[in-house]
């Protein structure tokens, strides 16, 4: 008994296999919380001042972030990150431009707040300004194992 295998009717199969491999990811999410500090302001100015420094520091008007992941998945993966709600980000921000740490937020604090944000949003963009080098990895940007590289495009300007 002879075998005849059909080595161009095999190649588009296997191809195919490869190309449309697939992958089985698991990702766990654990989200904390916690009440609000007592923190106060001695002004609607000083809040004023505190919430729009915060908003430009999580939400900057200067651009964006596009990045493009592209990696040959391993069969399984899992991913467990834990994250902090909103609150604990305020009470972060909060502790951090109540400078003497009396519960209270002047105008004062709040402007040197706002200064010191400004200049960490200024130094990360010059940062991202002068790299040009793709990153070259194991796991993407989302944690997520395998391999390849991902290319991020900040705007100039």
């Amino acid at each position: 008994m002879t075998l005849n295998f059909r080595l161009p009717g095999l190649l588009p199969a296997a191809l195919s296999a490869l190309l449309l491999y697939g992958c089985v990811s698991v990702q766990k999410y654990t989200y904390h919380d916690a009440p609000r500090a007592g923190t106060t302001f001695a002004s609607e100015k000083a809040s004023q001042t505190f919430y729009e420094a915060l908003l430009a520091e999580k939400f900057p008007a200067d651009g964006y972030k596009h990045s493009l992941t592209l990696f040959v998945p391993l069969p399984v993966s899992y991913y467990e990150r834990d994250r902090d709600s909103s609150t604990i980000l305020v009470n972060a921000a909060l502790a951090q431009a109540d400078a003497d740490k009396d519960g209270v937020i002047t105008e004062q604090e709040a402007d040197a707040y706002a200064a010191a944000l400004t200049a960490k949003r200024k130094a990360a963009k010059q940062a991202r300004e002068n790299s040009t080098e793709p990153k070259v990895g194991l796991v993407s940007e989302d944690g997520i194992a395998g391999a390849g590289i991902v290319a991020t495009n900040h705007p100039k300007g």
